[in-house]
């Protein structure tokens, strides 16, 4: 197993805001013509993100990935825990490859 330690960053909006679900997933995005795999996961529950913003550290462990794969880390803040897209969420928007260490700017929806 290897471990992506990611620096989830979260942007000021002004107000607080309480997300259902925080999820961290490492994808295997090597295939054009087909869908992301996911590979590794983390998922925090009940996160409140300040009116300042929040930076965030988590740990995700996922399978050391066979040569030609392309893993990519990217998360998801849901008001609702879905994994469906809802205004208040947070995103992010960058493709960011897997590795031993990440930063990722999320955006707020």
């Amino acid at each position: 197993m290897v471990t992506a330690h990611a620096r989830l960053e979260f942007p000021a909006t002004g107000r607080e805001r309480r997300l259902a679900a925080v999820k961290v997933r490492v994808e295997d995005v090597s295939r054009a013509d087909a869908a992301a795999r996911v590979v590794g996961q983390c998922e925090l529950a009940d996160v409140v993100v300040p009116a300042q913003g929040l930076s965030l550290e988590v740990d995700v462990d996922y399978p050391a990935p066979k040569a030609g794969t392309t893993l990519t880390v990217r998360a998801h803040g849901s008001v609702d825990g879905e994994d469906t897209f809802a205004v208040g969420d947070f995103l992010s928007t960058v493709s960011t490859p897997a590795a031993p260490e990440v930063a990722i700017a999320l955006r707020a929806i």
